[in-house]
């Protein structure tokens, strides 16, 4: 076994002291995909005290960045890469990396999956068992749904956010975050009446 290997598996024991084993399998996945590139493309490289930001760690985040693998898959692998390192350098174990090899520029973007949409059809059913059962649970649910606000504000929601001056005119005040200002929308007729559904 290599010294790159011998120390992998080293770090890995002392992992699996605390981690379950899926994670210690994960934590070998990532750091195996840089060993590989190493002893493929750069067999000379005989330690991690050898390894340079150029040319070694730049042609392994190329692979990455080349690859199938999905962004958060390889901001997980990367930093396992680089969280290796610093724990080698932090432990005084001998032949450690040097510093600076990677940094923050070097992880991509992160995936936001927004939710999809429910079928028009499903989400007309859905409204309609709300509406028969009125209960606070389902009035905040119909409340969401009909104004887009985040369950944070909901919560937040003062019982008199409600606003009605003219006949055909309403708007609800929305708390926003932490300092307790709020701002404040318009609301259709079936929105201000689910205050009036209330059960209690």
């Amino acid at each position: 076994m290599t010294p790159l290997r011998q120390a992998v598996e080293r770090y890995l024991q002392l992992c699996s002291q605390t981690l379950r084993p899926s994670s210690v399998q994960g934590k070998r996945t990532d750091l195996q995909s840089l060993v590989r590139i190493l002893r493929k493309h750069y067999p000379s490289v005989r330690s991690w005290a050898q390894v340079q930001r150029c040319p070694h760690i730049e042609r392994w985040l190329h692979q990455l960045h080349d690859s199938p693998l999905k962004p958060n898959t390889r901001i997980t692998r990367i930093g396992a890469v680089s969280r290796f390192f610093d724990d080698m350098r932090d432990w005084q174990w001998p032949d450690p990396p040097p510093p600076n090899l990677i940094f923050q520029i070097d992880l991509p973007p992160k995936e936001y999956h927004l939710p999809k949409p429910l079928p028009q059809d499903v989400d007309q059913a859905l409204q309609a068992a709300l509406r028969q059962t009125p209960s606070l649970r389902t009035l905040g649910l119909r409340l969401l749904r009909l104004t887009g606000m985040r369950v944070g504000e909901l919560v937040d929601l003062d019982l008199n956010a409600l606003d009605q001056r003219e006949p055909n005119h309403c708007t609800l005040r929305i708390p926003l975050g932490k300092t307790r200002t709020e701002h404040v929308i318009p609301v259709s007729a079936e929105t201000a009446q689910i205050r009036s559904d209330h059960p209690g």
